[in-house]
């Protein structure tokens, strides 16, 4: 399943941030899962406007991703809690826990948009 990552980047350190979402790839695709990393897919490029980065995810987000992993930190982003407002909204699967995260081979079959 691909899997978006969501979680605070802005007013972290650089290299903090993408040893979180790194670590939190890292384990979905031990899980059997496609991680769908903005740290990784989204242009970093200095100097972009808020609204780029976030409305570059959300296109990720929208259009590739089956499911949604919530880092720990999460809820000290505006761009993780808009990513999880849009997930809830469209009846997403949503994961906050890594013990949640089901192996690949027992993921829900996806549900139509």
């Amino acid at each position: 399943m691909r899997v978006y990552l969501a979680g605070k980047i802005s007013g972290l350190d650089e290299a903090e941030a993408y040893e979180r979402f790194l670590g939190a790839e890292n384990l979905l695709m031990h899980c059997g899962h496609t991680p769908l990393n903005p740290m990784r897919l989204v242009d970093q490029t200095p100097g972009r406007e808020y609204g780029e980065y976030l409305a570059d995810a959300l296109q990720i987000m929208l259009t590739q991703a089956e499911a949604v992993y919530f880092l720990d930190n999460w809820r000290d982003s505006r761009g993780a809690f808009i990513e999880w407002t849009i997930a809830g909204t469209l009846e997403m699967p949503m994961y906050f826990k890594t013990e949640d995260i089901p192996l690949g081979c027992d993921w829900p079959e996806p549900k139509e948009r």
